[in-house]
């Protein structure tokens, strides 16, 4: 099985109190509850595709939290994936990236995705159906504007399918999800402002 997620933010204290008010108690309750969700969906097995931002903390830290993440892990790097030219850290991930483009499977069938940390309103083969899964603006006015971009997009028949998937979102609640979860998950008019 394939998952994805973006913008964990492990050990990052003020994401949790000030830019996402995450709600947590403390950052190690944040950490906890990131490693228990995680870990209750992804086995041994399975692939998890990380589009940036993963952890804020120390090289000691971050490699300790490696150790206890479930899966084969592969890195789509984000503006504060610090330390991965550190062989200790570059050694527990299939690969690191900064852009990638997969099959993966959507309804049995095959389908391009396209992997950035970044939001990308005019991506590989947009007008021909392929899906973008990106990160980065958490629950931001830039996220906001990103909506608002898509929207205009969509209705204009350009692109149909850009998805955030930051960890923070509802339909991820701090868990990787499958490309199926993340699809069916999001509300159809998502996008839409109020």
């Amino acid at each position: 099985m394939r998952y994805y997620i973006a913008d964990l933010h492990f050990f990052h204290e003020n994401l949790n109190t000030k830019m996402d008010k995450r709600g947590f108690a403390n950052v190690n309750a944040m950490n906890d509850y990131m490693l228990k969700q995680w870990n209750s969906k992804v086995r041994n097995r399975d692939e998890v595709v990380i589009l940036g931002d993963l952890s804020w903390g120390k090289s000691e830290e971050t490699n300790q939290l490696l150790q206890k993440l479930n899966g084969r892990l592969y890195l789509i790097q984000g503006n504060h994936d610090y330390g991965i030219h550190m062989p200790e850290y570059r050694a527990c991930f299939q690969e690191i990236t900064s852009y990638k483009k997969i099959h993966d499977s959507l309804q049995e069938k095959p389908q391009l995705v396209i992997l950035s940390h970044y939001y990308m309103p005019f991506y590989e083969n947009h007008y021909y159906g392929s899906v973008l899964l990106h990160g980065h603006s958490h629950m931001s006015p830039e996220s906001d504007l990103e909506r608002q971009i898509t929207a205009n997009l969509i209705s204009q028949g350009i692109t149909e399918r850009i998805y955030n998937i930051g960890c923070m979102y509802p339909y991820m609640d701090y868990t990787p999800r499958t490309l199926e979860e993340i699809i069916r998950s999001v509300h159809k008019n998502w996008w839409k402002t109020t």
